[in-house]
């Protein structure tokens, strides 16, 4: 009965050092094989050992990339707090891509329809896709 509570100890221990190097963006299965064959402590030390896998960590916890200075930055960010390089807002890219009047009446009524980027034009009841 004891052996049964070391190999489930040694099962869980393994399963901490994988945990632990996925939290990382490293291969969790790759350290749990690792601890199971040679020791949980080893894959503890390996895991410590591995630098973070920046970009697989920066998705994970929702982060974007600047364009300037290639630093991540959060995703609700303004302002890239490495370099200062203004990202453009949704809101100001849906103003610039949105029409202002038909292409067909030159109708100033015109609306989103419920598909993005989709404009139907109350004058003349012509629907376009701002992509073409």
């Amino acid at each position: 009965m004891e052996w049964l509570f070391a190999v489930i100890a040694w099962l869980v221990l393994c399963g901490a050092a994988a945990a632990y190097a996925s939290n990382k963006g490293r291969s969790g299965v790759g350290i749990f094989f690792l601890s199971l064959f040679l020791s949980p402590l080893v894959g503890f030390v390996v895991a410590v050992v591995m630098e973070p896998h920046k970009q697989k960590v920066a998705e994970a916890k929702g982060m974007k990339k600047c364009p300037d200075c290639a630093e991540f930055v959060q995703a609700d960010a303004k302002i890239c707090r490495f370099c200062r390089h203004e990202f453009a807002q949704p809101e100001a890219l849906a103003k610039t891509l949105a029409p202002s009047v038909c292409p067909k009446c030159n109708s100033s009524e015109v609306f989103e329809r419920s598909q993005p980027g989709e404009w139907f034009c109350r004058g003349c009841n012509h629907i376009w896709n701002i992509a073409g």
